[in-house]
């Protein structure tokens, strides 16, 4: 992993790219399909605020299709391209809103130097947006493919999650400039596809911005979760999506063995998703309801994160979840299934917890840790948040500065 002088100082992109210093600053467009709350659309936002200070570049943002937050609630340059459209939709009505964006993508893009995509719905809109143009489109990518080829097709969507699945697996890796946000997703993109692979694939570190994803800073679980606290029982976070891909039936499992077990502790959910209403019927089915909460979606969980016990993450897979250096640098300890990628890269070394995928595992590595000695505890949970320090804006924002004024 990259020290921190590396992350200042480390030129990511090949040495012949050149950086040219004009008057005018080079204009560089992350393009978002959708904003919401996952991780991704967080370090996007998480970048943009990084860059108003940079002096040749000027990065803004934009949402092709729906705006879940606001985009005046992200303090943050970003603006939405199809305005006065309302989210959701038949697909028709979706598919000319696409068009729209697109349209107005272009026009944007004859003065810009760089698209970068931060998923893969938004690279196939900016690539059709700059088709006959100079512009270059990069893929941001959040996600390896060994990880991504684990999740399975459901059934309800099958022909949406065939056609997501080209995007991700065939698509993405067929352009020519891709960032990655860890060398593990890299390196599963050169071993899928060892002959495309090139010197325009490249690593750059997420960004760590501690405040809120919007700017109403107001928590909607953390007085809940303070209320939970004062019964003296750890406070096991789960944070995140509710959809398959982090396996929350997995958690809810654990849970059950840690009563089976005669441990006491409160089990936290704040998320939002797919699986939401079949979740929370699930964890009203489960012998350890009474100790599982679900809380539903927080803009700003950061607070709840802070007032929790540990971190628990039972991912199908990963890639850089920023939630876990959020995680690092609150002092929280972190729990994760050892999934391909992300994880294994983030709590090595000492910084954190790696379980094997299984929940009855899971358990017994997480009761070990709370009977851990406090002594030990303190050297992990500093040791973590030393390695969280690296990706504050001071000292990771630069790197993607260099980066793509080299590319521009």
């Amino acid at each position: 992993m990259l020290s921190s002088a590396d992350l200042r100082n480390t030129r990511p992109w090949p040495h012949h790219f050149d950086i040219i210093m004009t008057d005018r600053k080079k204009s560089v467009i992350l393009v978002f399909d959708n904003l919401d709350l996952s991780g991704v659309e967080k370090a996007a936002i998480s970048l943009l605020r990084a860059s108003s200070h940079w002096s040749d570049l000027d990065l803004t943002g934009v949402i092709c299709m729906d705006d879940r937050i606001g985009n005046d609630m992200t303090q943050s340059r970003l603006r939405h391209l199809t305005p006065g459209f309302a989210n959701g939709g038949s697909f028709i009505y979706r598919l000319g809103r696409a068009f729209v964006a697109i349209a107005r993508l272009r026009a944007l893009a004859r003065s810009a130097k760089i698209l970068v995509a931060i998923t893969p719905p938004a690279a196939i809109l900016a690539w059709l947006a700059v088709m006959g143009m100079r512009c270059k489109v990069i893929a941001w990518v959040h996600y390896d493919l060994d990880g991504y080829g684990r999740e399975r097709l459901r059934s309800s969507r099958k022909f949406r999650d065939l056609i997501q699945r080209m995007l991700y697996t065939v698509f993405v890796p067929a352009l020519s400039s891709i960032i990655f946000v860890s060398h593990a997703a890299r390196n599963s993109f050169v071993r899928h596809h060892p002959r495309r692979s090139g010197r325009n694939w490249i690593v750059l570190p997420n960004v760590l911005d501690i405040n809120s994803i919007t700017l109403d800073s107001t928590s909607r679980t953390l007085l809940k979760a303070e209320l939970l606290k004062q019964q003296g029982k750890p406070l096991l976070l789960f944070l995140g999506r509710i959809t398959a891909q982090k396996r929350w039936r997995d958690a809810i499992k654990v849970a059950e063995h840690l009563k089976y077990r005669n441990f006491s502790y409160n089990m936290l959910f704040v998320g939002d998703g797919l699986d939401r209403d079949i979740f929370t019927k699930e964890i009203r089915c489960s012998s350890a309801s009474e100790n599982i909460h679900y809380f539903g979606p927080d803009a700003n969980p950061m607070p709840t994160l802070r007032a929790s016990s540990a971190l628990i993450i039972t991912s199908l897979f990963e890639a850089w979840p920023n939630v876990i250096l959020e995680a690092f640098f609150e002092g929280v300890p972190v729990i994760s299934y050892d999934c391909p990628s992300g994880p294994r890269e983030m709590l090595s070394e000492g910084r954190g917890i790696l379980t094997k995928e299984n929940p009855e595992e899971f358990c017994s590595e997480l009761i070990a840790w709370f009977e851990t000695s406090e002594s030990e505890k303190a050297v992990q949970i500093e040791r973590a948040k030393t390695f969280a320090t690296l990706f504050l804006p001071e000292n990771a924002a630069g790197v993607w500065e260099t980066t793509l004024a080299c590319i521009a």
